[in-house]
């Protein structure tokens, strides 16, 4: 039904008189005619009786009005909620995210959203890559941040780099390896190693890189998706870490963590990046996060690179 003609029924219904309703409505009074009978038509009805004395209401003709009232103060208050929307003034977004963004990605973002845009709704999911997959395939969430080295080529979701980071090792500033000029692998063995959870596949090159037989699992004194937990075991003992720049940025600047030199450097790379559903159309609120971690994760990457 359309709500143009649910109007013209409205306005005529207040002013009873054709002439004074178009006028109105910056309608010629002909055109206002054609648009009620055209409604009383497709309804099957009389709205409105005319005679000589003029425009009388009829019983449905005045139900008419009344639930034509109500539904273009409904269609209204749409329309202004989905400005709001579009302005980023209102909205719900649940999207997911792996440990490192959510450590180090997350952070400025959602403090700018609580300054910004205090009336959005943000949940956020921290799980594995596979079960915020999982996730995203159900509809559950709109879009989640992780590693995209976890995915191959799949059709069902499109993807969006971030950034880009080669694993390094990092320990605290009074580490006995700290000074040394250059750090080999096998070095490393000779302290706890922490890292977060890895790919399987990344297993073998990682046992290769410390001269290990491949069958012979890498020697992990604590394996954790929980940054914080990493970073404050490394502080507090000899504990090597195995992770990215972005995720321990704080601790780099504030010189309490030392990036170790190491010999060969580590060939894993960490590539961040957002992962939808190929062919969806993601709110304005999912947008503006997405648009908001990748200013992030620039700047990040400029401040790594300076």
């Amino acid at each position: 039904m359309d709500l143009r003609k649910l109007r013209h029924v409205l306005v005529l219904a207040e002013e009873l008189n054709f002439a004074r309703a178009a006028m109105s409505l910056h309608l010629t009074q002909p055109a206002l005619s054609r648009s009620i009978r055209a409604l009383e038509d497709e309804l099957g009805c009389q709205l409105f009786d005319r005679d000589g004395q003029g425009v009388r209401i009829t019983p449905v003709g005045r139900q008419v009005a009344e639930r034509a009232r109500a539904l273009l103060m409904d269609a209204r208050s749409l329309q202004q909620e989905v400005d709001m929307m579009l302005r980023r003034e209102v909205g719900h977004v649940r999207m997911g995210s792996g440990p490192l963004p959510l450590a180090a990605l997350l952070p400025p973002v959602m403090a700018e959203l609580a300054r910004e845009h205090p009336r959005l709704r943000v949940e956020i999911e921290n799980h594995s890559a596979a079960v915020l997959m999982q996730m995203l395939l159900d509809g559950v969430i709109e879009f989640f941040v992780a590693d995209l080295s976890a995915f191959g080529e799949d059709s069902r979701i499109a993807t969006r780099r971030l950034a880009e980071e080669n694993i390094r090792a990092y320990c605290r500033a009074n580490h006995p390896l700290v000074g040394r000029p250059v750090v080999r692998p096998k070095d490393l063995l000779d302290y706890p190693i922490l890292s977060g959870r890895r790919p399987a596949e990344s297993e073998d090159s990682l046992a290769r890189y410390f001269g290990l037989e491949t069958a012979r699992p890498l020697p992990m004194h604590l394996i954790s998706d929980f940054v914080p937990l990493l970073i404050s075991v490394t502080l507090e003992s000899d504990a090597v870490l195995l992770a990215v720049n972005t995720a321990v940025r704080a601790e780099l600047d504030g010189g309490s963590l030392v990036a170790l030199n190491l010999s060969p450097p580590l060939d894993r790379v960490f590539d961040i990046g957002i992962v939808s559903l190929a062919g969806w159309t993601l709110s304005p609120a999912a947008e503006w996060l997405i648009e908001r971690l990748h200013s992030v994760a620039s700047k990040a990457a400029d401040r790594h690179c300076a």
